[in-house]
C-alpha cells in the first residue's frame, strides 16, 4: 500500500492478540487476515484502505480469532463470484465488532454501468457451518436499468462460447439478503419509473420484492413480484395493482396510438426465461383494467369521423402467448353501451355489440385501427384521417 502496515502482537500462556495498522493494499491484507486465521472474506480485492483492527483468541481449544475495529475504503475494486463486472467502492467505512460487520457510507458502482449506490449494510458474525447469515441492505441507486442488471447478473450473459454445458454460476445462489431498496428511478426498457422502493428478501437464489411501490405513466404502483433463479430457466410472478395511469404515456410506449384518458388495473402474472423474447412468450395470468374518460382519436363507429369517446370501458381477460383474451368487457360510449370480447395484443381482433344489434370488427392496431359494421342495417365505420 501506501503506507507500511504495522502489525503488533502480544503472546500470553492464555492467548494472544495483534493490532494492525496502516494503510495497506485491501486484497493483500484480507490474504494476511485469512493466513493468520482471521475471519475474512474470499474476495478478489484491489486498492487502498486505512485500517486499524485487533484480532484476538485463546489458546484453549483452538477457538476462532474474534476481530474488531474499522477500516476505510477509496477507490477499492472488488471481484464477486457470480457478478459479471468488479464493483467499484468510490468510498465505504467498515466497523467491525466480534457480532457484526457494518458498512456505511457506501458509495459504489459496477464498471460499465452509469448507476450509482449508496447505503449501509450489515451481517451478523460469525455464522455456524452450513448457516445462511442474511445480509440486511438499506441501500438507494439514483438509476436504475433492468438492461443493466440482467447484464451483470445474468450468469448466462458472460459465458463464452467455448464454454457450452459448463454450469453458469449466480451471484444470488448461496446468498441471503433483506432489508430495502430504492431508486430515483428505474427504466424497464422503455418504461421509466421514478420514486421507487421496495422490501427485499433473497435466500438461496429465490428473490421476493414485496410492497413494490412506484409512480409510473403518471400514476402509481403497487404489487409483490418474486424470483426464482435456482431454477433454470428462471421463473417470475408478480401481482399488484396500476392507478389512474394516463394513457397518453401508456399508448406512447406501446405505439404512437391517439388515445387519452386514464387507466386502472389489477394484474397477476407470471413469466419464465432469460431473455426478453422467453418472457414474453411464456407470460401468463390475469388483468382487470378500467379505462376511463377517454378518447381514442383515430377512430370512430360511424361515418361523421369524430373520435370515439369513452365514458368508461371495464374489462378482465387472460394473458396467454402474448395475447390479452378478454373473458368479458363493457364499453359506455354517447352512443350505447357494448360489450366487447376478442383478443388484444400488438394486433386488435375485438368485437363489439350494443343492445340493439349494432356490431363492429375492430382490427389493426391502435395507432391505424381498421372498424367495420357487421350489421347489414347499419353503416361501416370510418377512420378518421
Amino acid at each position: 500500500g501506501a503506507a507500511p502496515l504495522v502489525v503488533g502482537a502480544t503472546l500470553s500462556r492464555d492467548g494472544y492478540s495483534a493490532q494492525l495498522k496502516g494503510e495497506p493494499d485491501l486484497g493483500r491484507m484480507l490474504a494476511l487476515v485469512r493466513s493468520l486465521g482471521g475471519r475474512a472474506p474470499q474476495l478478489a480485492a484491489k486498492g487502498p484502505s486505512t485500517v486499524d483492527v485487533a484480532i484476538a483468541g485463546q489458546w484453549s481449544g483452538f477457538a476462532a480469532p474474534e476481530s474488531s475495529g474499522t477500516m476505510q475504503v477509496r477507490n477499492v475494486d472488488v471481484s464477486v463470484r457470480g457478478i459479471n463486472a468488479p464493483v467499484h467502492f468510490s468510498n465505504a467505512q467498515i466497523v467491525l465488532s466480534p457480532d457484526e460487520v457494518k458498512i456505511t457510507g457506501i458509495s459504489a458502482s459496477f464498471a460499465g454501468s452509469r448507476t450509482r449506490w449508496q447505503g449501509t449494510t450489515s451481517y451478523p458474525r460469525p455464522c455456524t457451518a452450513g448457516e445462511l447469515c442474511p445480509i440486511h441492505v438499506d441501500l438507494h441507486a439514483d438509476e436504475l436499468s433492468c438492461d443493466d442488471l440482467n447484464r451483470l447478473f445474468n450468469p448466462n450473459v458472460s459465458r463464452k462460447w467455448y464454454q457450452f454445458g459448463a454450469e453458469a454460476t449466480s451471484a444470488f445462489s448461496g446468498l441471503a439478503v433483506e432489508g430495502r431498496i430504492t431508486a430515483t428511478q428505474m427504466a424497464i426498457k422503455s418504461v421509466m419509473a421514478r420514486d421507487v422502493t421496495a422490501k427485499v428478501s433473497l435466500e438461496s437464489g429465490k428473490l421476493r420484492l414485496s410492497d413494490f411501490r412506484a409512480d409510473v405513466f403518471g400514476g402509481s404502483m403497487a404489487g409483490d413480484w418474486q424470483a426464482n433463479f435456482a431454477s433454470d430457466p428462471p421463473t417470475y410472478s408478480g401481482t399488484g395493482h396500476l392507478d389512474r395511469a394516463v394513457m397518453t404515456q401508456i399508448a406512447q410506449v406501446i405505439e404512437p396510438a391517439h388515445a387519452t384518458g386514464t387507466l386502472s388495473a389489477t394484474y397477476k402474472v407470471s413469466l419464465t426465461g432469460w431473455s426478453q423474447s422467453d418472457l414474453l412468450a411464456s407470460a401468463a395470468g390475469t388483468l382487470e383494467f378500467t379505462w376511463a374518460g377517454g378518447t381514442l382519436r383515430n377512430a370512430a363507429l360511424d361515418s361523421s369521423g369524430s373520435a370515439l369517446q369513452i365514458y368508461v370501458l371495464t374489462a378482465q381477460g387472460e394473458w396467454r402467448k402474448g395475447r390479452l383474451e378478454l373473458t368479458a368487457g363493457r364499453m359506455e360510449t354517447p352512443d350505447g353501451i357494448y360489450q366487447i370480447t376478442g383478443t388484444a395484443g400488438r394486433q386488435l381482433n375485438l368485437k363489439l355489440r350494443s343492445n340493439n344489434a349494432r356490431a363492429y370488427l375492430f382490427s389493426g392496431t391502435l395507432d391505424q385501427p381498421r372498424i367495420v359494421g357487421v350489421s347489414a342495417s347499419e353503416t361501416q365505420a370510418s377512420l378518421k384521417p
